[in-house]
This record gives C-alpha cells, sequence and structure tokens, in this order.
C-alpha cells in the first residue's frame, strides 16, 4: 500500500480520466448511479465494509482518499486510526496524508480503513483502477455507487440486496 497526499491523488485521477478531488466533493463521469443510507448498526458497517473490498478489483492499482473528517468529532477516534496507520509505517497525519493507494494484497488493510471511515462518519470515496466503479462514504451516512454500465450497477445491487440496505429516493 502506498499512503500519500492529495497531490499524487489528483494526479492518478487525471492519469485514469477522472476530475480531482475539490473541495471535498469528487464528481465522477460515471453516468449510472445509486445510492444507499448506511446502516447504523456496527456489526452492519463491519459486513459493508467487507463487501465494499472484496467489489474493488485488486487486479490494477486503486485508490482509497478520505475526503472529509471531523465532522461529527463525538463518532471519531482519532488516535485509533493513527495507530492503525502507524502499524503500516505511516506517520503524517490524515491532513497530509489522505490518499491510500491499494492492490489485491492490500485488501485487508483497506476493509479496516473503510470500516474505520464508517464507524467514524467521515467522507471518503474508493475509486478502482479500472476506472469502472466508485463508491462515495458521506458523513451524511449516504452511500453512493457510481459505474460506467446498467449491467455493472445491475450486479452491484444485487451484491448490496443481501444487506438489505434502504435505498435513497432522488430529490426531485
Amino acid at each position: 500500500m502506498e499512503i500519500t497526499g492529495k497531490d499524487r491523488g489528483d494526479a492518478w485521477l487525471g492519469e485514469i480520466g477522472f476530475s480531482r478531488v475539490d473541495a471535498e466533493a469528487f464528481q465522477s463521469n460515471l453516468k449510472e448511479s445509486m445510492a444507499y443510507e448506511i446502516p447504523k448498526d456496527s456489526g452492519r458497517k463491519t459486513a459493508l465494509a467487507r463487501l465494499l473490498a472484496s467489489l474493488v478489483n485488486g487486479d490494477s492499482k486503486s485508490l482509497f482518499w478520505i475526503t472529509g473528517y471531523g465532522i461529527w468529532p463525538s463518532s471519531e477516534n482519532r488516535e485509533l486510526f493513527r495507530g492503525y496507520r502507524q502499524s503500516l509505517g505511516e506517520l503524517r497525519s490524515l491532513g497530509e496524508a489522505p490518499c491510500h493507494f491499494f492492490e489485491k494484497p492490500d485488501l485487508a488493510q483497506i476493509e479496516c480503513l473503510i470500516l474505520m471511515a464508517l464507524y467514524f462518519v467521515w467522507d471518503a470515496i474508493i475509486i478502482e483502477g479500472s476506472g469502472n466503479q466508485v463508491f462515495k462514504l458521506s458523513h451524511d451516512e449516504i452511500m453512493t455507487i457510481e459505474t460506467k454500465d446498467p449491467q455493472h450497477l445491475s450486479f452491484l445491487k444485487t451484491k448490496l440486496e443481501k444487506f438489505k440496505l434502504k435505498p435513497v429516493q432522488e430529490k426531485e
């Protein structure tokens, strides 16, 4: 795993055809999307983190980027997060190094980082290196899935149906 700063994350996004992360809001060019409420229960969050990590094709470099934190400080444990990142060899702060590049051997560590983002109610994005799918986690406890094609979105919906996640209705 490579943990790095925003500049490297932005450069990589450009390399795979996405726009930059701007003011903590990532805008993808993927056309198909669906949004779900993130479960409140910690066990369900654990299962969701495991599923999201498993849905990322680890054959190419992908990115987990924590784009927002400190919104709900009572939900956070920064010391736990700092300690976990130290176990990965990272000593810089989250502000200095919010980007986590990963491949298949890193999926267990990414699952843990996704889980902490879910527990701590942080904003984060998971961008598959192929550019085929993006998962967005919001401090509003909404998860948005974006893909290139309707068939892949249907596949992801089928995987998520097992968790009985509540879809978020589009605002009219």
